[in-house]
């Protein structure tokens, strides 16, 4: 059974903010290398196996500019490893979210191929909005 078709996301732009490390890197990454993901049940227990892949482009940011530099090789790489054919075209922007100049002029920054974006990965928005909310109980 398919559970998701990496067609849906192939040449989609995606932005992933906090991507320096951690989950926002690893988002990154399986963007730039994605690929279906197919569950079957195997003796009661669920495995996954990859079928298609098709490759999204992908715009990181973060504060930490070399890790950031850093994490834009690892999608590079990680998409050529993947032999995917579509996607492939990465942008590594330093920016802090929690600076509204910085947020206002970001895509004065990013080239302007990759402006138009599909697919919006907020992480760090994402872990305020969730402390914000737990501390508001």
């Amino acid at each position: 059974m398919s559970v998701f078709s990496a067609k849906r996301l192939e040449n989609k732009t995606v932005l992933v903010t906090g991507a320096s490390a951690g989950i926002g890197e690893a988002t990154a990454i399986l963007f730039a290398k994605v690929s279906d993901l197919r569950i079957e049940l195997a003796n009661t227990s669920w495995s996954s196996q990859s079928g298609q892949q098709a490759g999204a482009n992908v715009i990181i940011t973060a504060r930490r500019q070399e890790a950031l530099s850093n994490v834009l090789e690892l999608l590079k790489s990680a998409h050529r490893e993947a032999q995917v054919g579509a996607g492939g075209k990465f942008a590594a922007v330093t920016l802090d979210v929690s600076n509204r100049e910085e947020v206002k002029n970001l895509w004065t920054k990013v080239p302007e191929d990759l402006r138009e974006v599909d697919i919006l990965g907020m992480l760090y928005l994402s872990m305020l909005m969730a402390v914000f909310l737990k501390r508001s109980k």
